[in-house]
């Protein structure tokens, strides 16, 4: 069989370029659709991946340590036996204490044992590295991997495999969770996180077409993993198809309600399908997980505001204005919502014309207009006499010292006077 003819290249040793060529033939023999093609295909991979491998070998002999005797070996073969076993165990896998208990093992302790065990590692990770960020940190932390990558020219051989994937999931932001599955009969689950994988890769890359393909590919295996649900929202979001991006996120919150990612994006969806109950709902929720975000408060008040729901829109308005960047357009939105309630309040009064707390209601809000129009006009008014109080000195000052001398002064106490009274309108 011409394995080369089946991927579509010419024989080669770079393992990125027999990926690639395996990426694009799936959308040719997909499983589902030509299981035989796709069994081919798959043997054609194989094929290239250990014919590189063998090649980089030759090029990169193993690093020569000290001698090491045939117990060590023994004691060698029997520490990836294990480390195998552990990672054949789908949900032992998972479980970093698994791994803590296999690292404390004697063999550990052996200096030769050790750094032969670290390539030997890497060697078996090449073709089984779907692990937890956690895990990936406490190898990294007994191999050092990711510190000697950075002075170890040994390590070139790995440079362009593994060993950059693995720093890779050690420094992830967020990282793919394996804390959400569920044991389900006759599931490959390596299948499915390649899939799963695969998909995050090629959306991270705008490859947007690929990334449905292998979200459609990993729903076939596993319908509930909450990373893959959020990643088929944002997809649909994405493609303004809005109810199906609701339902996905629907879906994922339901399986880990707090996922602050889903409910941001679900409220987006939200709003842009003029659901601003839900929608509202959801930044309730968001923003009692991160009360600080002035720009939530903002917008849930403007929301609020478009409701007729006007006590809440203003609160949160007011609370909003103490953001910078955000304050002219907050005291905006106030002076928006207090005319909106005069109008209803003096709607009412003409059918209640002697309700008291309607029209003490409507004092306080005439008192807080007049007071920001006092504020205004007071910031006005003081830049004003300020800048009249300038020029009159700028003359005197011109007359009896000297122009150059007195704009340095002037500018002096201008600083000073601007520093004093920053604080009076923040």
């Amino acid at each position: 069989m011409d394995y080369w003819n089946i991927l579509g290249i010419d024989p080669t040793e770079n393992i990125s370029e027999i990926k690639k060529a395996y990426a694009q033939k799936l959308k040719v023999y997909h499983p589902e659709d030509d299981a035989e093609g796709y069994q081919k295909l798959r043997e054609a991979y194989d094929y290239a991946i250990r014919y590189a491998r063998e090649m980089s070998e030759k090029q990169f002999p193993p690093l020569s340590i000290d001698p090491i005797t045939d117990d060590n070996t023994d004691l060698n073969e029997e520490f990836m036996a294990k480390v195998e076993t552990l990672y054949n165990d789908f949900f032992s896998r998972i479980v970093p204490s698994n791994w803590e208990a296999l690292l404390n093992s004697n063999v550990m302790w052996n200096i030769n044992s050790r750094n032969t065990l670290k390539y030997k590692m890497l060697d078996f990770f090449t073709d089984h590295h779907h692990l937890p960020q956690k895990v990936w940190k406490l190898l990294d932390s007994h191999f050092n991997w990711s510190d000697e990558h950075k002075s170890d020219s040994h390590f070139s051989y790995y440079s362009h495999e593994i060993l950059p994937y693995i720093i890779g999931q050690i420094n992830k932001v967020k990282p793919l969770r394996y804390s959400f599955f569920k044991q389900v009969e006759g599931l490959d689950y390596d299948e499915f996180l390649d899939a799963r994988e695969n998909a995050l890769n090629a959306y991270s890359s705008q490859n947007f077409s690929d990334a449905y393909m292998y979200i459609q590919q990993a729903k076939k295996l596993y319908q509930d993993d909450p990373d893959l649900l959020r990643l088929e929202g944002m997809l649909y979001l994405r493609n303004k198809e809005f109810e199906k991006a609701i339902d996905a996120f629907n879906k994922l919150l339901a399986i880990d309600p707090d996922d602050t990612d889903g409910i941001c994006y679900r409220a987006t969806a939200f709003y842009e399908t003029k659901q601003r109950k839900s929608f509202l709902e959801d930044y309730n929720r968001l923003y009692s997980k991160k009360p600080w975000h002035d720009e939530i408060l903002f917008f849930m008040a403007k929301n609020h505001f478009k409701l007729g729901n006007l006590e809440k829109a203003k609160y949160m308005a007011i609370k909003a204005q103490k953001n910078n960047f955000l304050r002219n357009e907050a005291r905006a939105l106030v002076s928006h919502i207090n005319a909106k309630m005069r109008l209803d309040i003096n709607r009412d009064l003409e059918l209640h014309p002697d309700n008291l707390r309607l029209k003490t209601k409507l004092n306080n809000i005439d008192k807080e207009v007049l007071k920001g129009y006092y504020l205004d006009f007071g910031i006005v008014g003081k830049g004003l006499k300020l800048y009249l109080t300038l020029i009159v000195w700028t003359v005197i000052g011109a007359i009896t010292i000297g122009i150059n001398i007195w704009i340095v002064i002037l500018i002096y106490y201008l600083m000073k006077y601007l520093r004093r009274n920053a604080k009076s309108y923040s």
